[in-house]
Protein backbone atom coordinates (compact mmCIF):
# COMPACT_ATOMS: atom_id res chain seq x y z
CA UNK A 1 0.00 0.00 0.00
CA UNK A 2 2.88 2.37 0.65
CA UNK A 3 4.70 4.25 -2.08
CA UNK A 4 8.43 4.70 -2.57
CA UNK A 5 10.67 6.63 -0.20
CA UNK A 6 9.20 5.17 2.97
CA UNK A 7 11.51 2.20 3.55
CA UNK A 8 12.88 3.71 6.76
CA UNK A 9 9.45 3.43 8.38
CA UNK A 10 9.74 -0.37 8.69
CA UNK A 11 13.13 -1.40 10.14
CA UNK A 12 11.49 -4.26 12.14
CA UNK A 13 12.72 -2.91 15.47
CA UNK A 14 9.42 -2.87 17.39
CA UNK A 15 9.36 0.94 17.53
CA UNK A 16 6.18 2.74 16.52
CA UNK A 17 6.85 5.69 14.23
CA UNK A 18 4.02 8.18 14.61
CA UNK A 19 3.36 11.41 12.77
CA UNK A 20 0.50 13.75 13.68
CA UNK A 21 -0.59 17.17 12.53
CA UNK A 22 -0.21 18.46 16.11
CA UNK A 23 3.40 17.29 16.59
CA UNK A 24 5.60 19.93 18.22
CA UNK A 25 8.83 18.84 16.51
CA UNK A 26 9.12 20.71 13.18
CA UNK A 27 11.01 17.78 11.60
CA UNK A 28 8.18 15.38 12.50
CA UNK A 29 5.60 17.82 11.13
CA UNK A 30 7.57 18.16 7.88
CA UNK A 31 7.88 14.37 7.58
CA UNK A 32 4.17 13.85 8.32
CA UNK A 33 3.12 16.43 5.77
CA UNK A 34 5.51 14.86 3.25
CA UNK A 35 3.92 11.46 3.87
CA UNK A 36 0.43 12.88 3.23
CA UNK A 37 1.64 14.44 -0.01
CA UNK A 38 3.38 11.25 -1.13
CA UNK A 39 0.68 8.75 -0.15
CA UNK A 40 -2.08 10.75 -1.85
CA UNK A 41 0.19 11.90 -4.70
CA UNK A 42 -0.83 15.50 -4.11
CA UNK A 43 0.82 18.19 -6.23
CA UNK A 44 0.47 20.55 -3.24
CA UNK A 45 -0.72 20.18 0.32
CA UNK A 46 -3.95 21.96 1.30
CA UNK A 47 -3.38 25.48 2.60
CA UNK A 48 -5.45 24.84 5.73
CA UNK A 49 -7.47 22.19 7.52
CA UNK A 50 -5.06 19.25 7.09
CA UNK A 51 -5.33 16.68 9.89
CA UNK A 52 -3.41 13.41 9.97
CA UNK A 53 -2.34 10.64 12.31
CA UNK A 54 0.02 8.02 10.89
CA UNK A 55 1.30 5.08 12.89
CA UNK A 56 3.90 2.67 11.46
CA UNK A 57 5.07 -0.39 13.40
CA UNK A 58 7.27 -3.30 12.33
CA UNK A 59 8.41 -6.07 14.63
CA UNK A 60 8.81 -9.83 14.77
CA UNK A 61 5.13 -10.36 13.98
CA UNK A 62 5.26 -8.18 10.86
CA UNK A 63 3.95 -4.78 9.86
CA UNK A 64 1.06 -2.98 11.51
CA UNK A 65 0.20 0.43 10.06
CA UNK A 66 -2.83 2.67 10.68
CA UNK A 67 -3.03 5.85 8.62
CA UNK A 68 -5.60 8.64 8.75
CA UNK A 69 -5.77 12.00 7.01
CA UNK A 70 -8.47 14.52 6.16
CA UNK A 71 -8.73 18.00 4.69
CA UNK A 72 -11.28 20.29 3.01
CA UNK A 73 -11.80 19.25 -0.59
CA UNK A 74 -14.43 19.63 -3.29
CA UNK A 75 -15.78 16.44 -4.85
CA UNK A 76 -14.11 17.04 -8.23
CA UNK A 77 -10.75 17.50 -6.47
CA UNK A 78 -11.33 14.28 -4.50
CA UNK A 79 -12.03 12.43 -7.76
CA UNK A 80 -8.77 13.78 -9.23
CA UNK A 81 -6.82 12.69 -6.12
CA UNK A 82 -8.35 9.22 -6.34
CA UNK A 83 -7.38 8.95 -10.03
CA UNK A 84 -3.80 10.10 -9.42
CA UNK A 85 -3.39 7.71 -6.51
CA UNK A 86 -4.79 4.79 -8.54
CA UNK A 87 -7.92 4.29 -6.45
CA UNK A 88 -11.12 2.89 -7.97
CA UNK A 89 -14.65 3.98 -7.08
CA UNK A 90 -16.64 1.25 -5.38
CA UNK A 91 -19.08 1.40 -8.29
CA UNK A 92 -16.22 1.43 -10.82
CA UNK A 93 -14.75 -1.31 -13.00
CA UNK A 94 -12.88 -3.87 -10.90
CA UNK A 95 -10.90 -6.98 -11.71
CA UNK A 96 -13.06 -9.96 -10.58
CA UNK A 97 -10.57 -11.09 -7.92
CA UNK A 98 -10.10 -7.56 -6.53
CA UNK A 99 -13.88 -7.04 -6.50
CA UNK A 100 -14.34 -10.26 -4.52
CA UNK A 101 -11.68 -9.15 -2.01
CA UNK A 102 -13.40 -5.77 -1.66
CA UNK A 103 -16.78 -7.37 -1.05
CA UNK A 104 -15.24 -9.66 1.58
CA UNK A 105 -13.46 -6.68 3.22
CA UNK A 106 -16.63 -4.62 3.64
CA UNK A 107 -18.71 -7.66 4.66
CA UNK A 108 -21.12 -7.27 1.76
CA UNK A 109 -22.76 -10.63 2.43
CA UNK A 110 -23.76 -9.39 5.90
CA UNK A 111 -25.35 -6.19 4.58
CA UNK A 112 -28.85 -6.51 3.11
CA UNK A 113 -28.68 -2.89 1.86
CA UNK A 114 -26.07 -3.66 -0.80
CA UNK A 115 -22.59 -2.39 -1.56
CA UNK A 116 -23.18 1.31 -0.88
CA UNK A 117 -24.54 0.57 2.60
CA UNK A 118 -21.75 -1.93 3.36
CA UNK A 119 -19.07 0.56 2.30
CA UNK A 120 -20.63 3.40 4.33
CA UNK A 121 -20.72 1.15 7.41
CA UNK A 122 -17.10 0.13 6.81
CA UNK A 123 -15.95 3.76 6.54
CA UNK A 124 -17.92 4.70 9.66
CA UNK A 125 -16.29 1.86 11.60
CA UNK A 126 -12.73 2.49 10.37
CA UNK A 127 -12.51 6.29 10.49
CA UNK A 128 -10.89 8.17 13.37
CA UNK A 129 -12.56 10.86 15.47
CA UNK A 130 -11.31 13.82 13.41
CA UNK A 131 -12.72 12.42 10.15
CA UNK A 132 -16.25 13.09 8.97
CA UNK A 133 -18.97 10.53 9.52
CA UNK A 134 -20.24 9.15 6.20
CA UNK A 135 -23.49 10.76 5.15
CA UNK A 136 -25.56 11.65 2.13
CA UNK A 137 -23.50 12.08 -1.01
CA UNK A 138 -20.70 9.79 0.22
CA UNK A 139 -18.20 8.80 -2.50
CA UNK A 140 -15.59 6.13 -1.79
CA UNK A 141 -12.56 4.86 -3.69
CA UNK A 142 -10.36 1.91 -2.72
CA UNK A 143 -6.87 0.89 -3.73
CA UNK A 144 -7.38 -1.92 -6.25
CA UNK A 145 -5.38 -4.44 -4.24
CA UNK A 146 -7.35 -3.90 -1.03
CA UNK A 147 -8.01 -7.00 1.06
CA UNK A 148 -8.37 -7.99 4.68
CA UNK A 149 -4.63 -7.71 5.46
CA UNK A 150 -4.04 -4.40 3.74
CA UNK A 151 -6.27 -1.78 2.25
CA UNK A 152 -6.50 1.93 1.57
CA UNK A 153 -9.51 4.08 0.85
CA UNK A 154 -10.35 7.65 0.08
CA UNK A 155 -13.78 9.06 0.79
CA UNK A 156 -15.47 12.38 0.18
CA UNK A 157 -18.39 13.76 2.13
CA UNK A 158 -19.58 17.25 3.10
CA UNK A 159 -16.68 19.12 1.48
CA UNK A 160 -13.91 17.00 3.00
CA UNK A 161 -11.81 14.11 1.81
CA UNK A 162 -10.70 11.38 4.18
CA UNK A 163 -7.89 8.87 3.73
CA UNK A 164 -7.74 5.67 5.76
CA UNK A 165 -5.23 2.87 5.30
CA UNK A 166 -4.48 -0.31 7.19
CA UNK A 167 -1.68 -2.79 6.76
CA UNK A 168 -1.07 -5.96 8.75
CA UNK A 169 1.16 -8.67 7.55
Amino acid sequence: MLVGGMDDLHPYDGVTRRFRDNDTDPARVARGRGLVKSLLRLPELPAKGLRYDFSFLSDGSGVFDRLYATFPCALDEAEAIARRAGFIATDGVWDASDRESLEWLVSLEDCPGGMAEAVAAFVAEQRTEFQRVPGAGLRVWFASNSGVNGWALLYAVDGEVGYIAYEHG
